[in-house]
């Protein structure tokens, strides 16, 4: 299964929507990479004030960016792959994941179904989507709640 995202990059059901993973070496004060997943409708870029600050603190940073409108378990199994993806690239034995809203419940899925307690340390998530949304109750962004 392939979903398309707002810039046209295809995905597959494995691969993350054209998102870097940083190559350095974790440190032994900070030994687990940190992985941040956005929320719904928003991208990798959302953290780009907050990257800087967990670099310049000694941490790994990667970003992923996923299609937040399609099916959870794809973009749960496109984290499974790009947690891997950092894995491979720092030599570390587990991630922390970073998520905000969607990018927060996302990674619960992951850590539930996909065998990611294996792989992540820690999983911390500001402001979780923890049941989700209705598909009918987001339009354009906004909540339908209250509508008629």
């Amino acid at each position: 299964m392939t979903a398309i995202g707002a810039t046209g990059f295809v995905a597959s059901a494995t691969t993350a929507c054209a998102a870097p993973v940083s190559n350095c070496r974790p440190s032994a004060a900070h030994p687990f990479p940190v992985v941040l997943v956005h929320g719904t409708f928003e991208n990798s870029t959302m953290w780009s004030q907050f990257q800087p600050v967990l670099r310049q603190a000694g941490y790994c940073v990667s970003a992923i960016d996923y299609v937040s409108t399609q099916e959870i378990s794809i973009s749960a199994a496109q984290l499974a792959g790009y947690v891997n993806q950092v894995l491979a690239a720092t030599g570390a034995s587990k991630v922390d994941v970073v998520g905000h809203s969607q990018g927060g419940m996302l990674p619960r899925y992951y850590l539930k179904n996909l065998g990611g307690t294996a792989k992540v340390h820690q999983l911390i998530a500001f402001a979780p989507s923890s049941y989700g949304a209705r598909r009918r109750t987001v339009h354009n962004g906004r909540s339908s709640a209250g509508r008629r």
